[in-house]
């Protein structure tokens, strides 16, 4: 009679699923993994004064060239507001201007009924309002301004780097000398800073130059 194979008698073997650990091992707490925080290409944000130039200098003074006389920026925020003006002005003394003409027109009518055919008096008329309108349309908007006093400013911040930084106008509050440790702001025009405001930390004093 030949052997056989033992058999064995008992319960199956416990399988541990692969996804469980071991037994006898507690489980620890899930990992969490943070995802790294997502930084703007460019820097921390857009800045949209700086896109347009506004620029910031803290440091100080070390030369200051002499006065001298040069003519004042275009500025088409100021230009703009000026054509507000005007047109607020058409709407409030529109009535006041159109009953002048009404006016004139009757004194050209009148003058033509009682001393004859000569259009002189309203071609008259029309030249002073010709030359009003273009006055005011030229001269006021877009002609020519005066020259205002400018001075030049270098500027050393603490790294050594320097800045030539230019005052147009009159200052009216404040003041700057040699020496002084001032911060100054405003439009950077192709490495020259156009001063619109600052601060002396020197005299404790803030800096304003009178628009143009």
């Amino acid at each position: 009679m030949g052997l056989q194979a033992p058999v064995r008698i008992g319960p199956a073997p416990t399988q541990i699923p692969p996804q469980m650990p071991p037994p006898g091992i507690t489980p620890g707490p899930p990992v969490v993994t943070k995802a790294a925080p997502t930084t703007a290409v460019g820097g921390p944000g857009f800045n949209f004064w700086a896109w347009l130039g506004w620029k910031k200098i803290e440091g100080q003074v070390i030369h200051i060239d002499p006065l001298y006389m040069s003519r004042p920026e275009f500025s088409w925020g100021g230009f703009l507001l000026k054509l507000l003006l005007v047109f607020l002005g058409v709407l409030i003394l529109g009535p006041l201007v159109l009953g002048f003409v009404v006016v004139m027109v009757a004194m050209s009518l009148l003058l033509r009924l009682f001393f004859g055919g000569g259009g002189g008096g309203r071609g008259f008329f029309s030249s002073v309002a010709s030359q009003v309108v273009g006055f005011f349309l030229t001269s006021k908007l877009i002609g020519p301004r005066a020259e205002i006093p400018t001075r030049d400013v270098r500027v050393r911040e603490q790294t050594g780097q320097e800045h030539l930084v230019r005052i147009k106008g009159e200052i009216i509050a404040g003041n700057i000398t040699v020496g002084d440790e001032v911060i100054v702001e405003g439009y950077d025009r192709q490495g020259t800073l156009m001063l619109s405001r600052g601060w002396n930390k020197r005299i404790n004093s803030e800096i304003r130059v009178k628009p143009v």
